[in-house]
């Protein structure tokens, strides 16, 4: 009975941890950073080991794509869209930070653009805040008429409960499950 009571103790903390994905896009690049609970780890970009055999297999996934395995994602759509508002108020995003600088050769092009940036974050903000749990959020729009290219930042810090994961992840599944059901039934009666 003890045996029991301590293994439903784990299952329900393993349930409450938090995992998380900490996106961040910069002048170095795209990097994402998983994290379980107190353990970070890097999700991407991942250190190359042997060059020779991911080209080889850069070139099998290549293959794989163009045979048609994208045409089945179209017909999963629907379920996915139904999972993502599954997520709605479940995913907490602990930090937000975008930072936008407009710049370019033509002076009131930049202007423009920096405008639109700042329309962006005004329209964009209200609809995140509905959708999500935002506690930090920080995101700014600047011009800067001597560069000739403009600038973004990005860095998101998200985090999500293992149940609530599950929770997601399951009706994902059965909605894709029931929608290769229905597709059978009609190859079948075709």
């Amino acid at each position: 009975m003890i045996a029991l009571a301590i293994v439903l103790a784990i299952v329900l903390l393993v349930c409450l941890l938090r995992v998380g994905v900490v996106v961040e896009y910069g002048e170095d690049g795209f990097t994402a950073d998983g994290t379980v609970g107190p353990v970070s780890f890097r999700l991407a970009p991942r250190k190359e080991k042997n060059k020779g055999k991911r080209k080889q297999n850069k070139k099998a996934a290549e293959a794989t794509v163009k045979l048609g395995r994208l045409t089945g994602l179209k017909n999963q759509l629907p379920s996915i869209r139904q999972a993502l508002s599954r997520l709605r108020r479940k995913l907490r995003v602990n930090e937000l930070t975008i930072y936008y600088m407009a710049a370019g050769s033509d002076p009131a092009a930049a202007a423009m653009y920096f405008g639109a940036a700042s329309a962006g974050y005004g329209f964009l903000l209200p609809i995140l805040e509905n959708s999500f749990k935002i506690k930090k959020r920080d995101l700014r729009a600047s011009v800067n008429f001597e560069e000739t290219e403009p600038y973004i930042y990005l860095r998101a810090k998200l985090s999500l409960a293992v149940w609530e994961a599950f929770y997601v992840g399951f009706g994902l599944f059965k909605n894709i499950i029931k929608s290769e059901n229905m597709r059978a039934k009609i190859r079948k009666a075709v």
